[in-house]
């Protein structure tokens, strides 16, 4: 398999992948960024389709995971228009009922209502190329950004950027933060791009105390039930100006903010997404397959629980009620893609559903 780039950002990196032969590529629980944002038995997930880079093709679907029917292009329809182009991450708002969709390479996020899906405001202003968006209280969130060296703080009952949050960048690095998970009044970002930086900022004071570097790029994060960081540190691309280093899967203590284990896998190995079960004692993700490992575990496993067979596995979730493993297929990162539906424990799919182009996040209602 060729591995290029891996940032799912750079979509046209990963269309020459695929045309070169590619066949298998917030208040959650704990509180991770795995897209499972409900309490209780969801009644559903928000599919999150990204479109092709340029395109402005993003779009929203809803699968309802009682009657297994799936809804497509839901802002578009309520709204008269798309969301834009790269339809990024959502999360919903534990202090009202808004659902906030970032729109990456549009620079914008809207607040919808999450039944009718109606556009109720949004965010334009003083945000630059937003990644994802995790609320603090009822007055701020912060948005990560991928092309600057600020934290954007929002006030979601405004609609307004209120302050940035700064951070340092190492001489040879760029500026970037990406996914982020909160444990015990701290957040913890990812500096994803040419950059192996961590960074642990105190949500009271919305300062960064502290940064430590676990690896050339750490794209993806998620905390257990332990209070450990697990990050994905994805190693950078062969002949990157910053360096190519194995792919591996890091953790981390909150007590002190140190490495306590690493977990190399392949050069050049692509894990487009890290998540973990509501318990906190499973982490999954994709490397071509569906890997599960328990935290307890003292190795990396040996084989996927879930082959991928013909479809291009790029986007996962784990259901907060069932377990069920929910897997996104790109197909050839152009057409619709696919939502399938696997048990727990792995094995073939249950069933597959049409979603939108390049389905990638999830957030569950």
């Amino acid at each position: 398999m060729l591995k290029m780039r891996k940032i799912s950002f750079f979509k046209t990196l990963i269309l020459a992948t695929a045309a070169a032969g590619l066949t298998a590529c917030s208040n959650d629980e704990p509180d991770n960024n795995g897209g499972n944002n409900s309490n209780g038995n969801p009644t559903g997930v928000f599919v999150l389709n990204e479109g092709g880079y340029m395109q402005s093709n993003g779009s929203l679907s809803f699968y309802n995971t009682e009657s297994g029917k799936c809804e497509n292009d839901l802002f578009r329809n309520a709204n008269g228009f798309g969301p834009g182009d790269v339809v990024q991450s959502m999360t919903l708002d534990p202090a009202s009922p808004n659902a906030w969709l970032v729109v990456n390479n549009s620079q914008v996020i809207f607040a919808i209502d999450p039944d009718t899906y109606k556009e109720k405001g949004r965010i334009t202003e003083g945000i630059t190329s937003p990644r994802q968006m995790a609320f603090i209280d009822e007055n701020k969130a912060y948005v990560t950004q991928f092309y600057t060296n600020a934290i954007a703080v929002v006030n979601p009952k405004t609609y307004a950027v209120t302050k940035y949050i700064e951070y340092p960048v190492e001489e040879n690095a760029s500026p970037s933060t990406g996914e982020m998970v909160a444990v015990d009044g701290f957040m913890y970002v990812c500096c994803p791009n040419y950059n192996s930086a961590l960074l642990k900022v105190d949500t009271s004071t919305d300062k960064v105390v502290d940064v430590i570097y676990p690896g050339i790029q750490p794209s993806h994060i998620v905390a257990d039930a332990n209070k450990d960081l697990w990050v994905i540190c994805d190693g950078g691309y062969q002949g990157s100006p910053y360096g190519f280093d194995a792919t591996k899967l890091v953790r981390i203590s909150t007590s002190d903010f140190k490495v306590k284990a690493e977990y190399n896998m392949g050069l050049g190995d692509y894990v487009p997404v890290l998540t973990i079960d509501r318990a906190g004692r499973n982490l999954f993700w994709i490397n071509g397959g569906v890997y599960k490992m328990d935290i307890a575990a003292g190795g990396l496993p040996s084989a996927p629980i879930i082959t991928p067979d013909n479809a291009v596995f790029y986007g996962m979730t784990v259901s907060p009620g069932t377990g069920e493993i929910l897997v996104t297929d790109a197909v050839d990162f152009s057409q619709n893609g696919r939502l399938l539906r696997y048990a727990a424990t792995g094995g073939d799919p249950i069933s597959a559903v049409t979603v939108g182009v390049c389905p990638h996040a999830f957030c569950w209602k």
